[in-house]
């Protein structure tokens, strides 16, 4: 069973059209990102890195305690 079509066919001139505007504003859009930022990456890194450590260390001292 085929779902009924809401639009009207588009000619190919029309759909290229469409698709080159689309580009030019993916274009537009990706040039205006900001600069990457390695402190983001390195903040979210060393969270994650302490967090197994700290995790690590509690559960070797209650091995070792207990």
């Amino acid at each position: 069973m085929q779902t009924p079509r809401t639009e009207e066919p588009r000619s190919l001139s029309e759909d290229l059209i469409q698709l080159r505007a689309d580009v030019a504003a993916f274009h537009q859009e990706a040039r205006n990102t900001p600069p990457y930022d390695p402190r983001k990456v390195w903040l979210s890194f060393g969270l994650g890195a302490g967090t197994a450590l700290a995790v690590f260390i509690i559960v070797s001292l209650m091995k070792h305690l207990g």
